[in-house]
């Protein structure tokens, strides 16, 4: 393996939406940093790279939430108009080793490596599909591909006349709104145990006293105020699908609450009424897994036999793992044994703190009356988040080291905010700039034990039987800003942006809030330097 070119002061590993405001963050604060940026790629922006996307994509979010908040989108440069939806017009990395010196050397799959001082892995969620091994396969003759493929694949489907979808994420509605738009006939598929159809928002809507509501609405709430909140919302945008007007409307009705959803929460932002398509019979909904496939069938286990020139397989995606780290023996710190041990001890105070200031959460039903009664269901939970903030790991060696970090570990409804505001706190971190972490601070214990807690409410407040990542991965949809709230206090920044109490509460929060926290952080860092030179003198 040969080296290619000089050391680099940092090298992300991504090109999407969180790798490119890292490079940028990076940069603004070390303006002759030498940075690399690698990614599997054809064209940067990761989900949303030109070869990612299929006719009809759109994000879920309007004009002003979807932004860098020091880089806004103008709504005139690319023909839309406020209020409206934006568009949707790394296998590059084989092995990671950290050296001696704590610089990473990273193995590229052309055989030549790369070093940097720094190393920042920001390679996504959506990466790897998970594409379910159906028996029978070899028998089928028609089109089957996962949702990745769909850009590709998406002319070749347009020619089909029966489609079968399995899932019912986002994307499965996506592809479903556009066969059933040219006349296809579509037959959505929804296995009894999963999360069921995404919990579809109408683009916006009144109720009571809250005027043109979005999914895009992000205000701080209390406990008690927020349930009595979600709960009628929850009753409001039923009544607007009117699910139980058609009992094919009425299976999609979602298996969840508000409360629970999370980022499997989506947007009605399509055109034309997605449910019309369903009341004219050209969308049919089917409950029950996958048996088998025959040459031009698929057979379920409810016993029915579903015609298809063509399956979509909706059915998310593998969650990966994080990069292998040294022994914990190696690093002079708690044995192997004791780690574990600590690591139980931690688990048991969270859950215990977790059930004594969240009871609702051991007490509230996950799935709705509406959902598949499936006997033997289990709770499944995935594996506890080693990172701190969910961008460094955890362990004494690499907090000391202050080489490596992570990005979009944690999904958010307004993403494009918290990776602007990671790439800030990683450029922080990298620069022993956070004082919580700094050796003079530090308390490995409560690092440690952050990180056990946080990872055990979101596995209790996203289970993973919501449906989507839930339980996978940490999620942040509406209560988001508790998330942000904690990055801007380790940067020691204003975490309240609104200038007022009742703004605080009743306004939303936008990327543009914090459009300056670039400049506010090196503002307050040369303020600190004068202080330090004043007191010298």
């Amino acid at each position: 393996m040969t080296s290619r070119e000089e050391e680099r002061d940092l090298l992300i590993l991504g090109a999407g939406m969180h790798g490119l405001v890292m490079a940028k963050t990076f940069l603004q604060i070390h303006p002759n940093a030498k940075i690399l940026v690698i990614d599997e790629a054809k064209t940067v922006g990761g989900t949303w790279a030109k070869e990612r996307l299929y006719p009809g994509l759109k994000t879920n979010n309007v004009i002003g939430s979807y932004e860098y908040g020091d880089f806004p989108m103008i709504p005139e440069k690319y023909g839309l108009k406020p209020g409206q939806h934006i568009p949707g017009e790394v296998q590059s990395h084989r092995q990671r080793a950290l050296q001696d010196d704590g610089s990473w050397v990273v193995g590229l799959a052309d055989g030549t490596s790369v070093r940097a001082r720094k190393l920042v892995i920001a390679t996504g969620l959506l990466k790897v599909p998970k594409m379910p091994t159906f028996p029978g396969r070899e028998n089928f003759k028609g089109l089957l591909f996962h949702a990745k493929e769909l850009a590709i694949r998406a002319e070749e489907l347009s020619q089909k006349r029966e489609i079968v979808v399995i899932g019912g994420n986002k994307s499965a509605w996506d592809v479903i709104y556009t066969a059933a738009q040219g006349g296809t006939r579509v037959r959505m598929v929804m296995r009894p145990s999963g999360g069921g159809p995404h919990y579809i928002w109408p683009k916006r809507f009144d109720w009571g006293p809250f005027k043109s509501l979005s999914l895009a609405t992000f205000i701080r709430c209390e406990h008690a105020m927020c349930r009595m909140f979600w709960n009628g919302l929850d009753r409001h945008i039923k009544d607007i699908h009117r699910f139980q007007t058609d009992p094919e409307l009425a299976k999609l009705e979602p298996w969840t609450t508000p409360f629970w959803t999370g980022n499997s929460a989506s947007i009605h932002n399509y055109e034309t009424s997605w449910f019309d398509l369903v009341r004219k019979g050209l969308i049919t909904i089917h409950i029950g897994d996958v048996e088998c496939l025959t040459a031009d069938q698929v057979v379920l286990s409810n016993g029915e036999h579903l015609n298809a020139e063509a399956i979509v397989c909706c059915t998310g995606w593998q969650p990966d793992s994080l990069i292998p780290l040294k022994p914990i023996e190696a690093t002079g710190q708690l044995t192997a044994e004791a780690e574990q041990e600590a690591f139980h001890r931690d688990l048991v105070k969270a859950v215990d703190f977790i059930r004594r200031k969240v009871p609702y959460l051991s007490t509230l039903p996950t799935r709705t009356t509406q959902a598949p009664q499936v006997p033997s269901f289990q709770k499944q939970t995935g594996k506890l988040s080693q990172l701190h903030r969910h961008m460094t790991p955890w362990q004494p060696h690499l907090l000391q080291q202050r080489s490596i970090a992570y990005m979009g570990r944690a999904t958010a409804t307004h993403g494009v905010l918290v990776g602007q505001l990671q790439a800030l706190w990683i450029t922080a971190f990298f620069d022993d700039k956070l004082s919580h972490l700094q050796a003079s601070n530090v308390n490995y214990d409560n690092i440690r034990y952050g990180v056990v807690l946080n990872s055990t409410y979101q596995q209790l407040r996203r289970p993973r039987e919501a449906g989507a990542m839930a339980g996978l991965y940490p999620e942040y949809a509406f209560d988001s800003l508790t998330y942000v709230d904690a990055i801007m206090r380790d940067l020691e920044l204003n975490a309240f942006r609104k200038g007022r109490w009742w703004r605080e509460y009743f306004e939303p929060y936008r990327p543009k809030d914090y459009k300056n926290v670039v400049q506010e952080w090196l503002a307050k860092e040369r303020s600190e330097r004068r202080k330090h030179v004043d007191k010298d003198c």
